[in-house]
């Protein structure tokens, strides 16, 4: 469990080999809101024979150091020194939830250290009035003020009818291990990204994944609609957290993808 300093912050990622040395593909993976690398988990264990996958804590979750950030622009600025940081000349960037939106704005701003974006359950923008209300019952008011009610919200919103109680259980836990100071500057995050008008500018290979209950498919249907070539696959019996609830679908596609960059 390897750290790198990024900004003065200590950064903690996961990697099978020590870089810059790679195998296949460099992937670069970035979670969402109110998570952590673990979300990644299926996914790192099937690509690190073949690929060089990262699974990477943003600052403020996980092991990697608070402050977390407010801002788009403050995370495509965080993983543009990371990825220099470690000394990685191309990646390719899987994002989930607002990872993905860090991860097309990325492309957007990087594009030549980009040959592959993923983007899985994302959006480019994010409408979050009405979690908002149902954890707190006003969207004007603070969601995190009573954290127990928005985790349990937060967690209505994840999955698919069809997941077992045991795996929802088991994601609880994990998503209370982090902050409601960082949940609150996640949220902050998500109400700055403003992308679709510029989502056809973005001229890398794109794969575009999302679960057929995702509570936010119309962001991957806007990503798939406005990324030209881009490549949309929807996965049966998932919901928003589609990297835990069907990982052999999921890993299926994205090697899919990396085969076809080769």
């Amino acid at each position: 469990m390897p750290y790198v300093n990024v900004d003065g912050r200590a950064i903690h990622y996961d990697c099978p080999r020590k870089l810059p040395s790679s195998v296949g593909q460099t992937v670069l993976l970035v979670h969402g809101a109110f998570d952590d690398r673990r979300i990644w988990q299926h996914v790192y264990a099937a690509l690190e024979n073949n690929h060089t996958p990262i699974g990477l804590d943003l600052p403020g979750h996980g092991g990697s150091d608070w402050p977390a950030f407010e801002t788009a622009e403050e995370h495509v600025g965080f993983v543009a020194a990371l990825v220099k940081t470690l000394g990685l000349e191309r990646v390719v960037v899987c994002g989930h939830s607002m990872g993905g939106s860090i991860a097309m704005h990325y492309a957007l701003e990087h594009a030549s250290r980009v040959s592959g974006l993923i983007p899985i359950g994302s959006s480019p923008e994010w409408d979050l009035a009405e979690f908002e209300a149902s954890a707190e019952g006003s969207a004007n008011a603070d969601p995190w003020s009573d954290p127990d009610t928005a985790y349990t919200s937060n967690l209505d919103c994840l999955f698919s009818k069809k997941t077992s109680p045991e795996l929802i259980a088991g994601y609880d836990r994990q998503i209370r291990q982090i902050s409601p100071r960082t949940c609150r500057a996640d949220l902050e995050t998500c109400s700055t990204f403003d992308l679709r008008a510029q989502l056809k500018n973005i001229n890398v290979p794109t794969c575009v994944i999302c679960g057929d209950e995702e509570e936010w498919k119309d962001g991957s249907l806007a990503i798939h609609e406005h990324i030209a070539g881009s490549s949309y696959h929807e996965i049966p019996a998932a919901g928003h957290a589609v990297t835990i609830e069907q990982p052999q679908a999921i890993v299926a596609v994205i090697e899919s993808f990396l085969a076809s960059l080769s």
